[in-house]
């Protein structure tokens, strides 16, 4: 009996162990989130690069380190001919007018090139609009014409998940991807192409400007902020102790 009773203590002490490990996990990947976080912060902190031609610029699909999360001055003529509609995606920010069902407005985050004003193209991510004002004859103000200097932060190539669609160019694009996006653009030397974000110097996302920008403190934040790994952490170590405990009670009963 004793043994059978020590067999089960130790059975119960394997759901302890992987649990105090699951604990250390999220410390770990609090730390990792911290860290990233303080080197956008830093990148972002960085002097504004003013471009008016791709020579001044360096990118592609390998993401460059030097250049994601750099804040740029670039200026140019956006070929609105070739906007590229992404999506469909949720409004940005707080929502305080629901779809049926709970649901954020849909809409499609706006890609549109931008020929540099001394030679060159990069695409810029314009922003959000809802899905009623798709096409773009609907919305002729969000169109602007001639030489244009925008404030934008390069963006790193999306890494699609594992349920999301792949592109099918030129007409349905769920994921930025530079090269594909500059392929279907006609703009040469699709791989060298860099994406960027128009950005709002705020906190908070104006929604009642179209397209919407993306403030720039969103670059600071995550769907789980380091925060809460502490929280799981502490969850999960509640579990292993109360493992232990329970091993313990059983090898004495």
């Amino acid at each position: 009996i004793e043994m059978a009773k020590r067999r089960v203590a130790w059975v119960l002490l394997v759901p302890a162990g992987v649990t105090f490990g699951c604990g250390v996990w999220q410390l770990n990947r609090m730390q990792w989130k911290n860290d990233l976080i303080d080197l956008r912060v830093r990148t972002l902190n960085k002097p504004v690069i003013s471009a008016t031609s791709q020579d001044m610029l360096r990118g592609g699909d390998s993401a460059d380190s030097n250049l994601e999360y750099r804040r740029l001055k670039v200026t140019g003529v956006f070929d609105h001919t070739n906007e590229m509609c992404v999506g469909p995606r949720s409004r940005p920010g707080k929502c305080e007018s629901q779809a049926p069902g709970g649901t954020a407005p849909s809409g499609y985050t706006l890609v549109t090139p931008l020929n540099l004003k001394d030679g060159g193209t990069i695409l810029i991510n314009r922003g959000w609009v809802p899905t009623k004002l798709k096409d773009k004859s609907l919305r002729p103000e969000t169109l602007p014409l001639g030489t244009v200097t925008v404030d934008a932060v390069v963006r790193p190539v999306d890494q699609p998940g594992l349920f999301v669609p792949q592109n099918s160019p030129p007409t349905t694009w769920f994921s930025i991807i530079p090269s594909e996006m500059a392929t279907a653009a006609h703009i040469p030397n699709p791989s060298s192409i860099i994406c960027a974000d128009i950005v709002a110097d705020s906190n908070e996302f104006d929604v009642n400007h179209l397209p919407v920008p993306k403030p720039i403190s969103e670059y600071s934040q995550f769907r789980t902020m380091p925060s809460m790994h502490i929280t799981y952490a502490g969850t999960w170590f509640a579990l292993s102790a109360c493992s232990v405990i329970i091993s313990v009670l059983a090898a004495r009963r």
